[in-house]
């Protein structure tokens, strides 16, 4: 496969996942309706445990979706800028140039 196919696979596929995390969170935010327990705290602190624990689990997913995102777009760009370098014929940065 071409780099520059690659690249590209990448850049798309960074701006999906991102995507898909912000349509997940504003679905989310969108339909969630907490379930109101009736009783005392020995029937209510269960529920709300069971709730926030769910909301955690939801949005570590959210959380990870966006940040597979994040990294395949951040390598993507970084495979055609590096592509677009060498097409021009400038010449690459060495370890220590890039440090200072």
């Amino acid at each position: 496969m071409k780099p520059e196919t690659l690249s590209m696979i990448l850049f798309v596929l960074g701006i999906l996942f991102i995507g898909l995390g912000v349509a997940l969170a504003l679905i989310q935010l969108n339909t969630y309706m907490p379930r109101i327990v009736a009783g005392g705290p020995e029937e209510a602190l269960p529920a709300i445990l069971y709730e926030l624990l769910g909301l955690v689990a939801k949005l570590g997913f959210i959380g990870l979706v966006i940040y597979g995102g994040a990294v395949a777009l951040k390598n993507g760009v970084h495979m055609l800028l590096e592509l677009r370098r060498i097409e021009k014929g400038v010449p690459q940065r060495t370890e220590s140039s890039k440090q200072g």
